[in-house]
């Protein structure tokens, strides 16, 4: 019976490690897709800096708060 429970086991890590591996690969071709179209668009560089502008403000005015 153990054996059984054992090679249900290695059957569920081997398949959580297919799938972690199935999502870097795809995870690394959207990347290398979007590095070829010419990387990010000024809209988006735009949103981030302001995003990033934001989130500094917001640590800023709640220095000391204990946030």
């Amino acid at each position: 019976m153990s054996g059984i429970i054992t090679g249900v086991n290695f059957m569920l890590i081997g398949m959580g490690a297919v799938f972690v591996f199935l999502l870097l690969l795809v995870g690394s071709m959207l990347l290398l897709q979007r590095a070829a179209a010419g990387g990010d668009s000024a809209a988006e560089t735009d949103i981030r800096k302001k995003a990033a502008a934001a989130a500094a403000a917001y640590r800023f005015r709640s220095r000391g708060k204990g946030v």
